[in-house]
């Protein structure tokens, strides 16, 4: 045998031994997952992400592509972002940080829930519908609509306009229902509030101050309101104030 061909023949046998260990660590159940650990910096973590983490159970570490764990797991509407690892323990460890939620819509026909954040619109999973927050402002709308608000792409305008409801928070006893509509040809939106016991209710129309939205709910409650009905846009700026609509009209 020449030199040249030792060198071949010890070169296989070296990458068969490489191999052949590969394929022993690969289904070695003594290299099985011990322990999955989740967690977030704020409230609970989704669900959804539970479930889906717990596929990995008692899977083998070198069978867990961690990239494709974090990519999918950041696909949830409630995570910003996720750090995966394998610890020396061989536990997997899921980091994760709560995505800011402006508010909640509801799309009224298939009665299924989206958030609304700074990146856009993302539907929620039904596994994940315990995470709503009824402190939230929640918003109504038809499925048309809100088909027309994601064809946008730019919800700028939307979460500067859902940034002056914040102070429903304080005020949400006096609301009954917030809704969304607009006209789907010119992406003129505007919400409709309800008030409680009342058949009041406000359209804003466009950014306002939030110190004139408590003046025009207050204004609203008033018993006689019908006397000064003449007020409304000196109260208001960008919102018409509508008396003696039945609720949801």
């Amino acid at each position: 045998m020449t030199k040249k061909n030792k060198v071949i023949m010890t070169s296989l046998i070296i990458m068969m031994g490489i191999f052949s260990i590969f394929i022993i660590l690969f289904n070695s159940s003594n290299l099985n997952l011990e322990k999955i650990e989740i967690s977030i910096d704020e409230g609970e973590v989704p669900p959804s992400v539970i479930s889906y983490a717990k596929k990995y159970e008692n899977i083998n570490i070198f069978k867990i592509n961690l990239e494709e764990i974090r990519n999918t797991i950041e696909e949830n509407p409630f995570v910003d972002s996720a750090k995966v690892k394998i610890t020396l323990s061989k536990n997997l460890r899921i980091s994760l940080k709560k995505v800011k939620v402006n508010a909640i819509i509801y799309e009224i026909e298939n009665k299924s829930y989206a958030i609304l954040s700074d990146e856009g619109i993302f539907s929620v999973d039904n596994e994940d519908k315990s995470l709503i927050d009824n402190h939230l402002v929640i918003i109504e709308m038809q499925q048309n609509v809100l088909n027309a608000l994601l064809k946008q792409k730019d919800f700028n305008k939307f979460n500067n306009l859902v940034a002056n409801l914040d102070i429903l928070n304080d005020f949400s006893y006096l609301i009954s229902r917030v809704k969304y509509d607009n006209n789907v040809n010119n992406s003129f939106g505007f919400f409709k509030l309800e008030l409680e016991n009342t058949n009041t209710v406000i359209r804003v129309r466009e950014q306002v101050d939030s110190h004139l939205l408590i003046k025009a709910i207050e204004f609203a409650q008033k018993n006689d309101f019908n006397k000064e009905s003449q007020t409304v846009l000196d109260v208001y700026h960008g919102a018409i104030i509508e008396r003696n609509l039945p609720l949801g009209g």
